[in-house]
């Protein structure tokens, strides 16, 4: 009985050692793709920066709000806003449309 018993516990510590040198080498490989993936990530976060300052010219912006901020204010009319008359005004929002009276408060 002691023999069989002595025979497992030399049969597990040659699993064990197997198992932990296994591990030791997926650890290994592990810190190596990490290594890897910063390595990697760096040289993207390099190329998104460059290919960003390329992408978006400060001129081309400019250029763009030059456009856009006249047509929008190419949609008013010539005292402002365009007001609407009464009729075009649906029913639900003519009571909002209207002025309401405020009350004055003399300090």
């Amino acid at each position: 009985m002691d023999n069989a018993l002595s025979e497992k516990m030399g049969a597990l510590d040659e699993k064990m050692d197997n198992y932990y040198s296994e591990y030791k080498k997926s650890v290994k490989r592990l810190e190596r793709d990490v290594g890897s993936l910063e390595d990697e990530l760096e040289n993207l976060d390099e190329y998104v920066v460059e290919d960003l300052d390329e992408c978006v010219d400060r001129e081309t912006v400019v250029d763009l709000i030059h456009e856009i901020v006249p047509s929008l204010i190419g949609k008013k009319g010539s005292r402002g806003a365009v007001l609407r008359k009464s009729e075009d005004i649906p029913h639900k929002q003519r009571s909002k449309a209207r002025p309401r009276k405020v009350k004055q408060i003399v300090v």
